[in-house]
């Protein structure tokens, strides 16, 4: 069994003991003192986790994690569109929302299709997407780890993501993940909040190959994976890594985008002005800072007009309208 320290931190906070712990205590420094007292603990994670990948067990779908925080206007339309292109289930972890987020998802807790946790404090990304990956696990599910303004996009609107990943995630390969760009949508200009949806309003974005367009999100067997450390890939257990769409190895969190891949993350980062100063007062997920309006100007990409996200529009309409609601 290889061990190295990234892989040790990762599978002991990774570890249902770490995951408990965090829970229960509110406070980011004090959380990580902790994380380096149970840290040797993680030989005993990493030695299950890689007796268990080797029963080589199918999975049977993807799902997403996803933590978020005060998105109720914009959840409805993020739900609908995965399940139009075939997510099997959604993990949610709601961290501390105030507004009436869980109201807009009732029905689809209800239902099962949202499998729906409470998180609480600061600084709680990475235990989102560690619980995810037990829970992942257990429902036999390919899991891709985003947030809430990232829609997955398959040029061919007849591919089926599934079948994609079955054929790119061949673990005997040593393969356990597929790292997907993203491509950075602007906000056309508008300085308020539109009516329409995200997909539909938001039609000008970055060239292939802006620079912040080299981020990646991953999707991984989570059989495979120690633990996350950052949100954008994953730690695995020893022998396996990330590939890109070309099947190439991807080490970190970039990866060079290639012109008009076969699938993307759209990434509305910024959506007008006004949207973004209300996003940059909730403060971020994976740390304590707050972004600052720079990094509006710097995302703020209108160079290209791509309404290809129209394919959907009707459908989306539809189930957003059948929700009964309009949002300021």
């Amino acid at each position: 069994m290889e061990i190295t320290s990234q892989k040790l931190r990762a599978a002991s906070e990774a570890s249902r003991t770490a995951l408990k712990m965090h829970d229960l205590v509110s406070s980011p420094s004090l959380r990580k003192k902790l994380n380096k007292l149970i840290r040797p603990f993680g030989v005993f994670s990493l030695f299950n986790l890689e007796r268990n990948s080797k029963r080589n067990s199918k999975l049977n779908g993807v799902a997403i994690a996803v933590i978020v925080k005060n998105e109720a206007p914009y959840i409805k339309e993020w739900v609908e569109y995965y399940k139009i292109i075939g997510i099997t289930k959604i993990y949610l972890y709601d961290n501390d929302s105030q507004d009436d987020l869980k109201d807009r998802i009732k029905t689809d807790v209800e239902s099962g299709y949202i499998d729906y946790h409470p998180i609480h404090g600061k600084v709680r990304q990475s235990d989102a997407y560690n619980k995810a990956l037990w829970q992942a696990r257990k429902d036999r599910l390919y899991l891709l780890v985003i947030d809430a303004d990232e829609f997955l996009f398959m040029k061919n609107s007849t591919d089926r993501l599934f079948d994609i990943v079955k054929g790119k995630l061949n673990v005997n390969d040593g393969v356990g993940g597929l790292a997907i760009n993203w491509l950075i949508f602007g906000s056309s200009h508008y300085e308020i909040k539109q009516p329409g949806l995200v997909t539909q309003t938001f039609v000008k974005r970055s060239p292939f190959g802006f620079k912040f367009n080299k981020h990646v999100k991953t999707l991984v067997n989570p059989d495979v994976v120690a633990g996350f450390l950052n949100p954008h890939f994953p730690v695995y257990i020893a022998g396996y890594h990330s590939v890109n769409l070309n099947g190439q190895t991807v080490e970190g969190p970039f990866n060079e985008p290639s012109a008009d891949p076969e699938i993307r993350l759209n990434h509305y980062f910024t959506k007008s002005k006004e949207e973004f100063i209300k996003k940059r007062s909730r403060g971020m997920a994976d740390n304590l800072n707050i972004r600052d309006m720079g990094k509006f100007e710097e995302h703020d990409q209108n160079d290209v007009f791509d309404d290809s996200m129209k394919r959907y529009q009707d459908e989306l309409e539809k189930a957003v309208q059948n929700d009964g609601r309009e949002d300021a």
